[in-house]
């Protein structure tokens, strides 16, 4: 069985297996005959990659070829994708995107009619079926629409994520968008609230998504946000489905700490389901701690948002997220999105009167080392295990080491956490070098 589907959806460079033109014509009718129980309908929307143009046409193509209709929304968050799913009544939904990826690469995350990421029965059923024969004739086709009102609905349907009795006059807000999905509508989110906005890296040319800017890359906003005076910065992917802060000094506010506040505000306003938070095996304990001291309860998933949903959903929690930036807000939609996250910030803000630096105070993160090390063609698994083995010698009282291999780029990604930061240092360095090891 060919493998195609990694953490979040077929990710690779383009052109190339498995985001060929080939490769995604098939995908797309194996996913025409998947889904088709629900509906004969698929909505397909992309980033501002130059190859999303190649692969959205192939995946039109598929769908049409079995006669399967398609609407095509162009350049959005890969959260909007999610929510016109549900909205329109579709099948299912595609996001043609390598999220925070560099150009080069492109991707293909799938969104069922619920509007959450399909299930590893239905990525094992496109896998299993790659190769065949798919037959199709000449008896019947599906059409194409375009939907040129996109921005507009999914501006209305952020702005519910903010009271309407609350304004952000006043605030004045950095965004960096990546040269990605958010360049048509983050803009315009925030200054219809109200708020001063300042908007860099906002100009797609097809090739210089997530470049130098966006959630990987944060020295600049940061920079800018203490040059502009601003009360806060905002960095989004290149598909908007995470975000990272600055406060107003300039300083990086983490996924973790973005939870911390949320959780504030869902407890002052009674909106947190089951009192409980969904983190990932990725999440500090620092956080875990900042938690069970509130009386709440936390619940770890693997890394990636459909398995942070898929916790959520068992458990009745309505908050859930990764360090990464990744926030799911279920009151809202059923994956992580940036904006929407961000909205919750600000709305505490507005309510305490206080700045970002002050909401985000009485949680102290922990010292944290992340590395990662890029196996080149290796699939890692010897590394792993020599890893592993050194960790278990290794690893003393309240050290923490997580150790995993991406599934959306070939590298391990080592997180070290503990009191004794030196110690910490040394372990992830060894097995920095443990896992470079070419033999």
């Amino acid at each position: 069985m060919v493998k195609l589907f990694g953490t979040d959806g077929i990710r690779g460079r383009a052109n190339a297996f498995p985001m060929s033109a080939e490769s995604v014509l098939q995908v797309a009718k194996l996913a025409a005959l998947r889904f088709r129980n629900y509906g004969n309908t698929a909505i397909i929307g992309k980033d501002t990659r130059l190859s999303g143009y190649v692969f959205e046409s192939c995946f039109v193509a598929g769908l049409l070829s079995l006669g399967m209709n398609a609407i095509i929304v162009g350049p959005v968050p890969t959260p909007c994708v999610s929510m016109l799913t549900v909205s329109l009544r579709c099948a299912f939904g595609v996001m043609i995107s390598a999220s925070h990826n560099e150009f080069r690469d492109n991707g293909i995350k799938f969104f069922d009619h619920r509007g959450l990421k399909i299930s590893t029965d239905d990525e094992s059923f496109i896998e299993e079926n790659f190769h065949k024969k798919i037959n199709t004739t000449n008896e019947s086709f599906g059409k194409a629409k375009r939907l040129d009102d996109v921005t507009g609905r999914y501006l209305e349907f952020i702005k519910r994520a903010f009271p309407s009795d609350l304004s952000l006059k006043g605030i004045k807000i950095l965004l960096d968008c990546a040269n990605g999905s958010m360049y048509k509508i983050a803009e315009s989110v925030f200054w219809e609230l109200g708020a001063e906005v300042v908007t860099i890296n906002n100009a797609p040319n097809g090739n210089n998504i997530n470049l130098d800017c966006g959630t990987m890359h944060t020295q600049g906003m940061q920079e800018r946000v203490k040059r502009e005076k601003a009360h806060i910065g905002i960095a989004f992917d290149g598909d908007g489905d995470r975000l990272v802060v600055a406060d107003e000094n300039g300083n990086v506010i983490d996924g973790d700490q973005l939870i911390a506040s949320i959780v504030r505000l869902f407890l002052r306003l009674g909106r947190l389901s089951s009192g409980t938070v969904v983190l990932t095996v990725a999440s500090s304990m620092a956080l875990e701690n900042f938690l069970h001291g509130l009386g709440l309860r936390t619940v770890r998933s693997n890394v990636g948002d459909r398995e942070v949903l898929k916790r959520m959903i068992e458990t009745g929690a309505n908050l859930g997220g990764e360090p990464s930036g990744h926030i799911i807000i279920r009151d809202y939609v059923n994956t992580s999105d940036g904006l929407i996250a961000a909205l919750q910030l600000l709305h505490l803000m507005v309510i305490d009167g206080a700045s970002a630096s002050e909401i985000t105070a009485n949680f102290t993160p922990i010292p944290r080392i992340l590395r990662n090390v890029d196996l080149g063609s290796s699939d890692g698994h010897l590394k792993l295990v020599a890893a592993e083995q050194y960790i278990s010698k290794n690893v003393i009282g309240d050290e923490r080491i997580v150790l995993r291999k991406s599934g959306t780029e070939n590298v391990i990604r080592i997180i070290g956490e503990g009191s004794n930061i030196s110690r910490i240092e040394a372990i992830v360095q060894d097995l920095v070098e443990i896992t470079s090891r070419t033999s």
